[in-house]
């Protein structure tokens, strides 16, 4: 058989893609908690059924995905647009909760289409420039957020790409919930 294969868990966002940069990215404009769909960002779970979601705690607004009670595998992506050429940074922050393993990796693109499929696109693993939250106990969440570092773009990369993050774990592999907030570019 020929055609296209239904899509349970589509991609969601990506209307009003732009490549930036510079820009800070707080989820604070966002007015509802458990927002899946950013028009300027790409939200894909290219294995299970969970996207990135807008959490709220306190007063402050991020993204989170957990890993929690799922009956199959997760791999979610929160991709980024940027301006490979402009850009000179990258750093964001995290939380991590309910820590029983590392599920997050970051990765850099410039051949993935939007709202294509995250898993042909060539991505270029840079999480090992990041310090990404690993303190939380099994069953508690960390303090505070931290500092992930940032990462330098290299002078050969340029033209628009993206940055992807991916949540890998779920149902036979850790669980962690992974929290970001404050992503910048400059």
């Amino acid at each position: 058989p020929t055609g296209t294969r239904f899509d349970p868990t589509p991609p969601k966002g990506g209307s009003a893609v732009t490549f930036l940069d510079t820009f800070t990215e707080n989820f604070e404009s966002y007015t509802t908690t458990n927002q899946e769909d950013f028009p300027k960002y790409i939200n894909d779970p290219a294995l299970g059924n969970r996207y990135w979601r807008v959490t709220a705690f306190g007063s402050n607004k991020y993204i989170q995905l957990s890993g929690n009670l799922a009956t199959t595998s997760l791999r979610t992506f929160f991709v980024v647009p940027v301006n490979f050429s402009a850009m000179n940074q990258f750093s964001f922050q995290t939380k991590d909760g309910y820590n029983n393993g590392k599920v997050l990796k970051v990765y850099y693109s410039t051949n993935y289409t939007p709202l294509g499929d995250v898993t042909k696109a060539t991505l270029t693993d840079i999480t090992s420039s990041f310090n990404i939250s690993n303190v939380a106990t099994a069953n508690a969440y960390a303090t505070n957020f931290l500092n992930s570092g940032i990462w330098t773009k290299p002078n050969s990369l340029t033209g628009n790409g993206f940055i992807l993050f991916e949540y890998y774990g779920g149902q036979g592999l850790p669980t962690t919930t992974m929290q970001i907030d404050n992503i910048k570019i400059e």
